[in-house]
């Protein structure tokens, strides 16, 4: 309990901060922390990266089942008519080749698999 009463005390600062440097009377004022609805100790974030098909097929019906909302956060390049997005970074060909010499490590694993929706494979 006592690290999110420092993260409030520590957001609250950085709110007056902010607003010290206006000359406006009504942008400081005080902060109000009220209670969850319903009286609940704490909340939760539900969220899907990517779009995949069993987001859909398979959480998406549980969640419903149970009531529990969602954020699902869809890459739009696999929607028809939306245009494919542009890798960044080192050249797609040596990302390649460098697999048949390095294996897949923490220091690698990120731009690998960041590479794969760019080489035309489902």
């Amino acid at each position: 309990m006592c690290i999110f009463k420092n993260l409030i005390s520590c957001s609250v600062i950085a709110l007056q901060i902010i607003s010290c440097g206006t000359k406006r009377e009504e942008n400081v004022g005080q902060t109000v922390i009220t209670k969850w609805q319903g009286d609940k100790q704490a909340a939760i974030s539900i969220t899907y990266d990517d779009g995949t098909i069993n987001q859909f097929t398979v959480a998406r019906p549980i969640m419903n089942k149970l009531g529990l909302p969602g954020t699902f956060y869809v890459i739009t390049g696999k929607v028809n008519g939306s245009q494919q997005g542009k890798f960044i970074g080192r050249s797609k060909d040596e990302i390649i080749k460098e697999t048949a010499l390095i294996k897949t490590n923490s220091d690698n694993f990120f731009e690998r698999a960041s590479l794969i929706g760019f080489t035309g494979m489902d």
